[in-house]
């Protein structure tokens, strides 16, 4: 059974391909969509942050938050981690790093339908 029009997923795949913290070093494609939860008592500290994405050949979804008690994220500098940050960059070295191990091809996405013009709005 197909849950979405294969339209609707080029389109989809089109856009989240555009999210930079999914960019593959390899430049191989990657579609990927990065979020952050923050703590419910602070407008500053995040206690989850995920990033979830896929090549043709790969799919994997990344998080990184506390599972009982939410604390403060903040990596090994005192930053504080958001999905772009550490996720993104664990799902960029281990997929990059699974691709290569498990000889699978770069692949390719397949063309968008109905994403728009370039012409109009802020398109490149």
């Amino acid at each position: 059974m197909q849950a979405l029009p294969a339209g609707v997923v080029a389109d989809v795949t089109a856009v989240l391909s555009q999210n930079p913290s999914g960019k593959l070093p390899n430049d191989a494609p990657s579609a990927t969509i990065s979020g952050t939860a923050m703590i419910a008592t602070s407008v500053l500290d995040s206690g989850h942050a995920w990033e979830i994405g896929y090549t043709p050949n790969l799919a994997m979804a990344v998080w990184v938050g506390n599972r009982e008690t939410e604390f403060p994220l903040y990596d090994r500098v005192g930053r504080r981690i958001t999905g772009d940050g550490l996720p993104a960059d664990i799902y960029r070295a281990v997929v990059t790093a699974a691709t290569k191990q498990l000889g699978l091809s770069a692949g390719v996405f397949p063309p968008p339908g109905n994403v728009g013009s370039p012409t109009v709005g802020d398109a490149a």
